[in-house]
């Protein structure tokens, strides 16, 4: 089997704060691993966006801490850490507050350690990717599908992106007909509302929201 990532997943592989990172560390478990050329682009294209809008969150969050906690944090005070986090790094500070922390500690420990963390996260962003794109194949597209094409405007509305590596990996699988294929997204628009028509009018054998799917149920 074919698993064929989309930009999303890697960017919850790569990005510790990424809500989804747990659910796409699926990928050290997989063989056969393929993106495409569009997938590479669009990853180029949006990682400093991501990892800016990561790092400017995290600093709000220290900046809100200095202001407003006090100078010793207690056991006690982790509830209110957790609702104070911004929604996006969620997960990632919270594992900090849950299951890094020792309390009690001064602010500035506290305020330090979360800084050392989103350090750590650049680095890590840098060498998960490094890992992914060193297992990986890649694919280039050269024909434009222009029926399959049409069939999947009404729900995936980015042609040229997220239509068009929808379509890369519909082309891959041509190229390997004795194989079979998987979509791995953490889009709601493929996953949800274009599934069936992505399975009907594309070579793709299945289409997998890894924001609902267990590791277990991967087979490599």
């Amino acid at each position: 089997m074919i698993n064929f990532i989309d930009t999303n997943v890697i960017v919850g592989y790569c990005f510790q704060a990424d809500t989804w990172h747990d659910h796409c560390q699926i990928l050290d478990r997989l063989n056969n691993i393929w993106s495409s050329s569009k997938v590479l682009d669009e990853w180029q294209d949006i990682e400093d966006y991501i990892l800016d809008n990561h790092i400017s969150l995290i600093n709000k969050h220290i900046d809100q801490i200095k202001r407003t906690f006090p100078d010793m944090i207690e056991m006690t005070h982790r509830d209110r850490l957790l609702r104070s986090v911004p929604h996006k790094v969620q997960s990632f500070l919270g594992k900090i507050y849950l299951e890094q922390i020792d309390y009690p500690l001064t602010k500035d420990e506290l305020c330090d350690h979360v800084e050392r963390k989103m350090l750590d996260m650049q680095h890590d962003k840098t060498m998960r990717f490094l890992k992914i794109d060193s297992t990986c194949k890649k694919h280039t597209r050269t024909k434009d599908y222009g029926f399959e094409n049409d069939k999947l405007k009404p729900c995936v509305h980015n042609g040229n992106r997220d239509r068009g590596i929808v379509l890369d990996a519909h082309d891959l699988i041509l190229n390997m007909p004795s194989q079979k294929i998987r979509f791995l997204t953490l889009d709601n628009a493929i996953s949800d509302e274009c599934k069936d028509k992505i399975i009907t009018y594309l070579k793709i054998a299945e289409v997998k929201d890894l924001k609902y799917c267990p590791p277990s149920m991967y087979s490599r």
